[in-house]
């Protein structure tokens, strides 16, 4: 009979041919379950490897979305002859223009008569000097770049106007109330 000493020698030397029935079947099925177990963890990994997208964040548990911001396309400085609308009570003009002398193509598509007044100024239009229910077109603080004739409904007027300085301007409809019905707005040259 041998011992185990020579047992364990002798499964050594053999790859596990000499150990006897039993002993034989614990150690292949050891090895089995490690194979299993190593097999799972990889497929694992795996598995939340590809549920990742490009930027690291769960495909499987996408973060909460709420309202997403507007995407913002760059603004570009309108040039050319700018179309400005005069209408109850709205001056319809591009938000952005390019610095220069610009020509203003103005029509009233409005019920009643309007004009188009072009201020510059730092203030905001909130701290604009007012007089008899409009701006103070001489007031402190503002520049009267243009002014024009009234136009009726269905009129037009163009203008070749000065806007050759970058900053804030304000086009507004300065007849009585108009001003203050919010017939303005606000434009950034460029």
């Amino acid at each position: 009979m041998k011992t185990m000493d020579e047992v364990q020698q002798e499964a050594s030397t053999t790859g596990g041919e000499g150990v006897p029935g039993p002993q034989k079947g614990k150690g292949r099925a050891w090895t089995a379950v490690g194979v299993v177990v190593v097999a799972a963890a990889v497929l694992v990994a795996l598995f939340f490897g590809a549920m990742r997208n490009s930027t690291g964040t769960s495909v499987a548990n996408p973060p909460r979305r709420g309202p997403q911001p507007a995407v913002v396309a760059p603004v570009v400085p309108v040039t050319g002859p700018i179309e400005v609308s005069l209408s109850e009570f709205k001056v319809g003009v591009p938000a952005t223009v390019a610095a220069g002398q610009v020509t203003l193509n103005i029509r009233n598509d409005g019920t009643v008569p309007h004009e188009l007044l072009v201020f510059k100024s730092a203030l905001p239009v909130s701290q604009y000097p007012r007089a008899q229910g409009g701006i103070d077109e001489e007031g402190a603080g503002i520049t009267n770049i243009s002014d024009g004739d009234n136009l009726d409904p269905a009129g037009t007027q163009a203008r070749t106007v000065d806007l050759s300085t970058p900053g804030t301007y304000v086009f507004v409809c300065n007849l009585p109330g108009h001003f203050a019905a919010g017939m303005y707005t606000t434009v950034v040259v460029k």
